[in-house]
């Protein structure tokens, strides 16, 4: 996020990006069988330890996974490929808002599109690239609010807007250096602001370790309030120094760590989940960063074997465009840094009625994924599987909007998908 690969010596910036895709792809991938099977909640137990803090015991069977069962889709909303949809070249950013729309960044700009899915409407245009009020700058990120409204995150100018159907509107400035905020992650209800801060390579220290991070609380009026959280942010390797160097010429070069652990977050409605990766637990926080709430999911923590390095370095050398290239990847898989065990957990998410969505890891880079789904109060609900092309954008009443694609070089496609049955909320 805010480092460079560090192995090997100088690549070309495409390389590093290529190299850190794939070391995320197999960090994610650990534990865990791939078929699916209807839910078997495993038994579970609850208390409240002296503080007053929930301690939930719960999961699913994992001998009981037998037959597949993946989320299908109902219809396809959008289709770069298709002539009506062949405008959208390239989606950065989505959102549903409302029951029949969905706001989108294009490639061209970014420009800000208002796309209905009933039949025979057109696109709108609701914001453009720019510096002035109601504008954005090409870092742009479209987060999740409430569900006529959502959140516009200009990294480049520090603002928050709030986007409806129509319109780009009610900036705010967050008073918090832009060079420290790695992220904004969300709102609560209230339009409380949360951000991150993920220290820099120089102050983690040289070697491989988890590099600091923490959750920011904001006024809604941008104001910087407090931390909510300190936690281990992702796992790196980092090289300080070379014979000779001194000073503000010592080089500082940092780098992903293949099979990496790190936090994952996820924000709610007036509260934050946490899951470091290297345990088999969910904590939430609520808006004044107190700990309310921990889930421990009875995950397997798995070591990283020599097969998981032949694997990656398979992977790894699958992707290369020339002999040289492949030189240089194989040099970066033998002079990495592998971490111990795999990490218990590859997503993390929330949704309006802030149920814990869990996405656990996968046998290999092509299986599908496995989500379990818990209560706010950390009980199982059920437990589903999603092919691996898809990423879930939104969750909704009875359906989750699914990305095929996030890719800016590869038509967009964008389906909406049933949820299974236990998860059906009242419209």
């Amino acid at each position: 996020m805010l480092s460079q690969p560090s192995f090997p010596a100088p690549m070309p910036v495409r390389a590093m990006q290529a190299l850190s895709a794939l070391a995320l792809s197999f960090a994610i991938a650990a534990c865990g069988s791939t078929p699916i099977g209807t839910d078997v909640p495993a038994p579970s137990t609850s208390v409240r330890d002296s503080a007053g803090i929930r301690i939930v015991a719960a999961g699913f069977s994992r001998d009981s996974l037998t037959a597949s069962e993946l989320l299908t889709v109902l219809d396809t909303l959008l289709d770069g490929r298709r002539p009506d949809d062949e405008a959208v070249v390239g989606l950065v950013a989505l959102q549903p808002i409302g029951d029949s729309s969905i706001v989108m960044f294009s490639e061209s700009g970014p420009t800000l599109i208002r796309y209905s899915t009933r039949a025979g409407d057109a696109p709108d245009t609701i914001g453009h690239h720019g510096t002035e009020p109601g504008a954005y700058g090409p870092r742009a990120t479209l987060l999740p609010f409430v569900r006529d409204t959502l959140l516009l995150w200009d990294r480049d100018a520090g603002r928050i807007s709030r986007v409806t159907a129509d319109s780009v509107l009610g900036d705010v400035l967050l008073d918090y250096p832009m060079m420290r905020l790695a992220a904004v992650s969300g709102a609560f209800r209230d339009g409380t602001p949360i951000g991150v801060t993920v220290a820099l390579p120089a102050e983690q220290g040289a070697g491989v370790s988890r590099a600091p991070m923490s959750l920011l609380r904001f006024t809604p009026n941008g104001a910087f309030r407090d931390t909510l959280a300190h936690v281990r942010g992702p796992e790196r390797s980092v090289q300080i120094g070379r014979p000779g160097a001194v000073g503000d010429n010592t080089p500082v070069r940092s780098g992903s760590v293949p099979f990496g652990r790190t936090t994952l977050w996820t924000v709610g409605t007036n509260s934050v989940l946490l899951h470091d990766t290297e345990g088999c637990h969910v904590a939430r926080h609520d808006s004044t960063g107190a700990l309310i709430m921990r889930l421990d999911f009875g995950c397997s923590i798995e070591a990283v074997t020599d097969e998981d390095r032949a694997q990656f370095l398979a992977e790894i050398l699958s992707t290369s465009r020339s002999r040289s290239d492949s030189a240089i990847r194989r040099r970066f898989v033998d002079e990495a840094s592998f971490p111990p065990a795999k990490s218990t957990a590859s997503g993390l998410l929330t949704d309006p009625w802030d149920r814990i969505w869990i996405r656990l890891p996968v046998d290999n880079a092509t299986a599908d994924w496995v989500w379990w789904v818990f209560d706010a109060e950390g009980i199982p609900m059920v437990r589903f599987g999603l092919g691996r092309q898809w990423r879930i954008a939104a969750v909704r009443e009875r359906d989750v909007i699914a990305v095929q694609s996030d890719r800016t070089d590869v038509p967009p496609v964008v389906v909406r998908m049933a949820l299974p049955a236990a998860l059906h909320r009242a419209r």
